[in-house]
């Protein structure tokens, strides 16, 4: 761990001291944090605690340390995972909002038959989105 002091001297000149300590084991330092008596695991780059191993190494894969909020981004797989649904409606409060997404698309031209009289002459694949 280190400490830094800032000090102003005489003169009016700004200086800094520091001081290093070493933490023979960071999970003990955090121990008392929440009332939960278990051993806590440390994150080493954002300092964030975690009750056991395994949310510790999740955490870690989208880590970015300090100077970034850990953000996990999963975009989707086509085939795999086209569609997102929520499951948890126990976990749900009436909160009325409104989303607004803006879709950009090309079109393209097509000669595609439905049966009969009916032709699909274009088609829109989407090329960029936005939403609030």
């Amino acid at each position: 761990m280190a400490l830094t002091d800032i000090t102003k001297s005489d003169e009016g000149k700004y200086g800094q001291k520091n001081h290093f300590l070493w933490i023979k084991n960071p999970d003990a330092l955090i121990y008392k944090d929440t009332s939960h008596k278990g051993k806590k695991h440390l994150c080493n780059r954002c300092f964030q605690s975690f009750p056991s191993s395994k949310s510790l190494t999740n955490h870690q894969e989208w880590c970015f340390g300090l100077g970034e909020s850990p953000q996990r981004v999963e975009l989707p797989v086509k085939g795999k995972n086209d569609f997102e649904e929520f499951k948890n409606f126990n976990r749900t409060m009436y909160a009325p909002c409104v989303i607004i997404a803006d879709f950009e698309a090309d079109n393209r031209k097509c000669n595609e038959n439905y049966g009969g009289n009916m032709h699909k002459i274009m088609e829109q694949k989407a090329n960029s989105f936005c939403y609030m």
